[in-house]
């Protein structure tokens, strides 16, 4: 599933669109863990590559994004509440 998002970094609006996200995986007895993936790429208003922004890219703001992402797909897979 490909998302994209709007968001800010550093002050500029843009879009996030994400390429690759797995959760991370816990050891098992055999198999050491792995880690949280996240691959994204940071796009203009108009959904062009902004490879310019990627300078101002931290890891404060890795970890914006990945939550902001994370919230999108809770959001998506979470059922509308109708007030029922």
């Amino acid at each position: 599933m490909s998302v994209t998002f709007d968001t800010r970094v550093h002050g500029i609006p843009c879009q996030c669109h994400v390429l690759t996200y797995e959760k991370a995986v816990p050891a098992t007895y055999n198999d050491p863990p792995e880690p949280e993936l996240f691959e994204f790429e940071l796009l203009d208003r108009k959904g062009r590559r902004a490879s310019w922004l990627d300078r101002y890219i931290t890891e404060d703001v890795e970890m914006d994004l990945l939550c902001k992402y994370v919230e999108k797909r809770a959001d998506y897979f979470t059922e509308p509440d109708y007030g029922e």
